[in-house]
């Protein structure tokens, strides 16, 4: 009996670290997903600009 309480804690354990592992793998690709859109906007907001500008 305490063997299958300790390893049903041990599941519960692991789908929770699996959890917040992949919680912080999703915000870090998303923030890079940001950032790199984030660059190509200004990329393509910037040339338009300079050539107005020029």
């Amino acid at each position: 009996m305490m063997f299958i309480l300790i390893f049903l804690a041990g599941i519960v354990l692991l789908q929770l670290i699996v959890a917040v592992a992949l919680c912080f793998l999703m915000q870090h690709f998303r923030l890079l997903d940001k950032s790199d859109a984030d660059y190509l906007a200004m990329l393509g907001n910037g040339e338009p600009n300079n050539g107005e500008a020029g």
